[in-house]
């Protein structure tokens, strides 16, 4: 990492934003920063154009995977050594989705009291995180770090001296979203959901795909903030009842 510099890259299903940072006497301070729209999802067009924009050489990489290619499943064990964990879990969430144990690449956190076996299991595919990694490499982009998107905002809002022991931290985009809940100042749910759209239809224009606007208008903000908050009430909601938690 030549001079302590580092580049951090969010990949959502709407923009990549990128954020570089270079150590000095002071502290770390931001050298520069990108956001580029994925404009009909084409990630190796925006690739490009951040490569172009930005010197990603001679900078240690973070990169966030993009929401629609992990699965969090929330799980018991009914153990807390980390070890005996990993052990077991590829088979604990091969029952939860469609794919072979051996098709996947799993990892997890734990949520709760290291004696019991509260754990937030990550789940991707290998082969689509594999060619995910290859169009990030075509561009220069070799992350050594890959996070889940909304665990790494969450994570720095938690190592603040002043932030609550509960926090729930919600990024909103134009058509997806990713909610982190943290109790006890852990991460214990991530949940990325397609929400009210930023992107309203007028009235009367349903059947028209080419009609859709690319900013709320005044009269929009108010249904699209009260739907948004109505689906994190009933995800943080259902997430409570299925682990006993009381209000």
């Amino acid at each position: 990492m030549m001079h302590g510099n580092t580049t951090g890259i969010d990949i959502g299903t709407e923009t990549i934003t990128a954020v570089q940072t270079g150590g000095g006497l002071k502290g770390r301070r931001i050298l520069a920063c990108a956001r580029v729209p994925l404009d009909g999802a084409d990630l190796e067009a925006a690739l490009s154009t951040l490569a172009e924009s930005m010197d990603l050489k001679n900078h240690a990489l973070r990169v966030t995977v993009p929401d629609d290619l992990v699965s969090f499943r929330n799980v018991a064990m009914p153990f807390g050594d980390v070890k005996k964990i990993r052990q077991a879990l590829p088979f604990e969430v091969e029952g939860m989705l469609p794919y072979s144990v051996e098709d996947l690449l799993i990892d997890f956190v734990t949520t709760g009291d290291r004696s019991v076996g509260g754990i937030l299991a990550a789940s991707v595919q290998r082969n689509a995180l594999s060619d995910y990694l290859t169009t990030l490499q075509a561009h220069g982009i070799d992350p050594e770090v890959l996070e889940v998107r909304g665990s790494p905002l969450a994570s720095w809002v938690l190592r603040q001296p002043e932030t609550p022991e509960h926090i729930l931290v919600l990024e909103a985009g134009k058509e997806r979203h990713t909610l982190v809940l943290c109790l006890k100042r852990r991460i214990a749910l991530i949940r990325s959901f397609l929400g009210p759209s930023a992107s309203a239809r007028p009235p009367g224009a349903a059947d028209k795909p080419d009609s859709r606007r690319t900013d709320l208008s005044v009269e929009d903000i108010d249904p699209f903030f009260k739907s948004l908050c109505h689906i994190v009430h009933h995800t943080v909601h259902a997430f409570r009842v299925s682990e006993g938690i009381a209000d």
